[in-house]
């Protein structure tokens, strides 16, 4: 793990953790001591929370691999990105019409602002965030970081905040299951995914 201050208001953060569901909260919490100044620093650490979590269920790294979390701070925005070992990819819309993982990242980074490189061999997935010109589109910080904390227990689950309706979508990321859920409210979130948990 490695945090470093680099030319003039940038900071630099490197870790790198097992490629285990667990160790999704682990990366979290260090991206948050990195960002405690940050002006949209829950919606970076959601959009890391859900790159993490496609690496750790998806990539060649869950098979008692590692996955590396990199961030980088500017002024102005920040970089955020997650290397994992790879492995088969199926890019593209799933037909459930639910969201999922990089659903989250695009609708808090933008459909320019995000991407995966890489191959079969290795990946990284990784996300711009503009600190001084976007609006956050999460609600208050204090229901964002429970959400994520319910996330990261139930590792199977995305949630994210619909901005345009106002509300919190929420779904089991498995494709043969049709859990999904809508709420205004957190705790009825949090409650939707302990029960089906």
């Amino acid at each position: 793990m490695t945090t470093t201050a680099a030319a003039a208001g940038t900071r630099r953060y490197t870790g790198t953790f097992p490629a285990d569901p667990a160790q999704v909260r682990q990366a979290r919490a260090a991206l948050a001591a990195l960002l405690r100044d940050w002006p949209l620093a829950d919606d970076a650490i959601l959009v890391a929370s859900e790159l993490a979590a496609n690496s750790v269920r998806h990539s060649s790294s869950r098979d008692g691999g590692e996955f590396t979390l990199r961030a980088e701070v500017h002024p102005g925005h920040l970089r955020i990105e997650v290397e994992d070992a790879g492995g088969p990819w199926h890019a593209g819309p799933r037909d459930d019409g639910r969201p999922h993982g990089f659903d989250v990242v695009e609708a808090i980074a933008g459909s320019r602002n995000w991407g995966v490189d890489g191959d079969a061999r290795g990946r990284v997935a990784w996300a711009r965030l503009a600190g001084e010109t976007r609006v956050s589109i999460l609600p208050p910080a204090a229901d964002a970081a429970r959400v994520s904390c319910s996330l990261a227990d139930h590792p199977r689950w995305s949630a994210y905040w619909d901005k345009k309706h106002g509300l919190w979508r929420v779904a089991e990321d498995d494709p043969d299951s049709d859990l999904y859920a809508e709420s205004r409210d957190a705790d009825t979130v949090i409650g939707y995914i302990t029960a089906h948990a």
